[in-house]
This record gives structure tokens, sequence and C-alpha cells, in this order.
């Protein structure tokens, strides 16, 4: 492991290939390899920026997260989900899937460990600026997914830059797993009658529009319909509303009359 700090760029990605073979044997060896030196090792040659070495610690890293007892001190060790982020961030296409199957792995440790890590939110939502392969959006949505689910998370989703274009783009996918994943993530920020009125202000309208006029997905469909439902509520109504009045009255001292919003209608599928 100590070879990793080698300035010797050739040295460190040899020693990182020959670990990969020894973390891919058995779970003993991986064991051996996740102790707290050991991973800080790791973490310390994916900040080189060698594509190679982040390529074969991202396999490294997913590897060890197969292991039970090595995936326990991943989630302990916060120099790992820096690393992660950064080799998400990767446009080289094998390490940004490794990256990312290993993140979906981790979550399902600790999904905590991944919401607390708030650069891996930006991280996911720019997946789609990053990478054209569908299949690496899909491992981005699921991992959004702990986001939406969680009440933080959701928050910090809602708000995140980005989001709205992010949605759009997973939605026009064609892919209909990946449409499924997101009409999930939809229904359940919008499940979240606070944020209504702050969605609709950011434009959200069009990831409800993409995915009904994208996707032929029934399960998808249904979630869509139940969202829209949602975000046609009187109670999603009053906060937009309330909210677009006090921006007015701020920003201009006049008093203004409510208006009745525009609701947001779709065609049924035939």
């Amino acid at each position: 492991m100590a070879l990793l700090h080698t300035p010797n760029p050739d040295m460190v990605n040899e020693a990182a290939v020959a670990i990969s073979y020894i973390a891919a044997d058995n779970e003993d060896q991986r064991s051996a390899i996740a102790t707290a030196r050991g991973l800080e090792d790791l973490c310390y040659a994916v900040r080189s920026g060698d594509i190679d070495v982040m390529c074969a610690v991202a396999g490294i890293f997913l590897d060890l997260s197969m292991t039970p007892v090595s995936r326990a001190a991943m989630v302990t060790t916060p120099a790992v989900a820096s690393a992660l982020v950064q080799l998400s961030r990767s446009k080289h296409q094998e390490t940004q899937r490794l990256a990312l199957q290993t993140v979906e792995l981790l979550a399902l440790e600790n999904s905590t460990y991944i919401l607390t890590e708030r650069s891996l939110l930006n991280s996911l939502l720019g997946i789609p600026d990053t990478s054209s392969d569908v299949k690496i959006w899909l491992l981005a949505a699921k991992i959004l997914m702990y986001f939406a689910e969680d009440s933080e998370g959701c928050r910090g989703l809602v708000h995140a830059q980005g989001m709205v274009d992010a949605f759009v783009q997973f939605g026009s996918s064609g892919d209909a797993t990946l449409q499924v994943v997101l009409s999930k993530i939809v229904l359940s920020m919008m499940e979240a009658k606070e944020h209504r009125s702050t969605l609709a202000n950011i434009g959200f309208q069009d990831v409800l529009s993409t995915l009904r006029t994208q996707t032929s997905d029934q399960e998808a469909w249904r979630n869509i319909d139940q969202a829209t439902l949602l975000f046609n509520s009187p109670v999603g109504q009053a906060m937009s509303r309330f909210q677009s009045a006090r921006s007015l009255n701020s920003d201009t001292g006049e008093s203004a009359p409510p208006q009745h919003p525009h609701r947001v209608k779709f065609a049924t599928p035939d």
C-alpha cells in the first residue's frame, strides 16, 4: 500500500492494479485491505488524478463494498466518501460506473453515510453532463432516491442547482426503468407538501410534462398521475399564491390581488 504514495505514476498504477487483483481474490484479503490506513492510502491515490489509477481504485472500492466487514469500514471512513465523489465525476465511463455502484452498495449499508456528503448530490445531478450512458444515469437516479425519501435529503434535492434540468434529461432518456425510478423520486418529493410551492416556482412542471410525454410505462404513469394531483392540490396552490404575492409586495410595496394559478393539465393516454 505504501507504493501508492510514490511520486512515480507508473509505480502507483502498478501498485493499484496489484491491489485490485488481491481485492478480487477473497473476502479475507478484502478485509485486510480495508483497514483505516489501507482505505486512506487508496483515497490518496485517487487524488493523484491519474485516469488508470482512479479506475483501478474504483474497482477496488467496489470489491471491498461486497464484503460486510470492509463495507462497514468504508462507511466510517470520511475520506472514502470524498474519493467516491471525485471518482463519480470522472469522464471515464468505467470509473464512473464502478464508483456509483459502490455508492449504491454503501447506501444499503448506511444511507445516512451518503446523505451527509453534500457534494455527492451535486455530483449525481451533474451525471447527464458528464456521461451519455443511460445505465450510469440509472445508477445515479437510484442513489437520488435515497435523498428523495429522507426529509433533509429531500430538502437538499429540492433546492439543488440544476435539479430540474437533470430530471428532464433523465425523463427524456427513453429508458423505461430509469423513467420509473424518476417517477418514484418525483412522487416522493411531491408528497412533502412544504416543498410544492418551491417546486412550482422553479419550473418542476417541466419534469412532470416530460415524463408524461416520454414514458409509456404504466407504473410511471400512475406515479406521475399521483404527483400531478398533489402538485395541483389546493394546499400547493395556496402556498404558491402566497409566496408570489409576498414577493411582489416586497419588491413594489403594492398589494396584489390573488390570482388563479394555471393548473397543469395533461392529456390522458389513449
